[in-house]
């Protein structure tokens, strides 16, 4: 179901540059925990989808905003319930998968002292099951034999120096990115800035290496949200990584950047010429003023009078 989510006109003026999104999230899996929020302007419910191996799974939390939305959402999931679907013979029971699409939001919390980075997804547009056709074939994406979605599609700049590191001959390496968008309304927008830990594995590090990449590069990264939790002797704490499935140029920023080159060394260049030209006025005046001085040496002095 497409929807003119109220959040998502206010957290992005653009979707898009050139072509490329500019914060795009995509994940399935299973409803779990609905909360309403804001006295129904609002609801959250956890996406499970179990990980590689079925070792465990990954949970993104999601936000549905606006009371319109909001009612949508819950006909939806109410129509799924009545249904009545059969169960299979693995499932103890029948819980409504979802697939949705919208805002990434990233942000760190304090608790206990310890540092945590979470994402949500801000729906604009999801899927719940109608028929049974169609929840067969969200059983067989669960089930592995399709993959399940969970891609990440935005642009952001590097905020430190790239690093290539290497473990056992694989290179990989972690660049801290931030991405910048606005909120509220279109004639009072603020700006604001999250930043994403991204891990780019061995097959990407090519990628990063042939772009020459450093601190306040313009980037565009597709990958996938990877919650875990981090666990030191200072307690645990939840973190999420992007693992980057590819990272190109935000050729906007690399044009921007060569026009600002461009009239830079064109000032320069011109700067250079008029210095030059000022150094060989310089040097005519100088060169004037020894002959004159030459001319006054060979001029007989006349003898005084009286």
């Amino acid at each position: 179901m497409q929807n003119d989510n109220e959040n998502s006109k206010n957290t992005s003026v653009r979707t898009t540059e050139n072509g490329f999104p500019i914060n795009q999230a995509s994940f399935s899996g299973i409803i779990i925990g609905i909360k309403e929020l804001k006295g129904g302007e609002a609801i959250s419910f956890g996406v499970s989808q179990p990980k590689e191996n079925f070792t465990g799974a990954t949970v993104i939390n999601v936000y549905v905003n606006g009371a319109a939305n909001v009612k949508m959402f819950k006909d939806e999931l109410e129509e799924f319930n009545k249904k009545k679907f059969k169960k299979q013979d693995s499932e103890q029971f029948l819980s409504p998968l979802v697939f949705v699409k919208g805002l990434a939001s990233f942000s760190t919390y304090l608790k206990d002292e310890i540092t945590n980075n979470t994402v949500s997804i801000i729906a604009n547009e999801w899927t719940i099951p109608k028929t049974e056709n169609e929840l067969q074939q969200f059983r067989k994406t669960y089930n592995g034999k399709n993959p399940l979605q969970n891609e990440l599609s935005i642009v952001g700049i590097i905020g430190r120096d790239v690093k290539i590191s290497d473990k056992e001959g694989k290179e990989f390496s972690q660049i801290s990115v931030a991405h910048n968008y606005k909120v509220g309304e279109e004639d009072n927008l603020e700006s604001k800035t999250m930043w994403l830990n991204v891990y780019v594995p061995t097959k990407v590090v090519p990628q990063i290496k042939n772009l020459n990449l450093e601190k306040g590069s313009s980037i565009n990264i597709t990958g996938k949200l990877s919650p875990y939790i981090y666990e030191n002797e200072k307690g645990k704490s939840k973190r999420v990584t992007v693992q980057a499935s590819s990272i190109s140029a935000n050729m906007k920023k690399v044009i921007e950047q060569a026009k600002v080159t461009e009239k830079v060394q064109t000032f320069a260049s011109e700067s250079l010429e008029k210095v030059a030209h000022v150094n060989k006025q310089k040097e005519r005046i100088e060169e004037s003023e020894k002959a004159i001085d030459q001319i006054e040496k060979m001029t007989p002095k006349k003898p005084k009078i009286g």
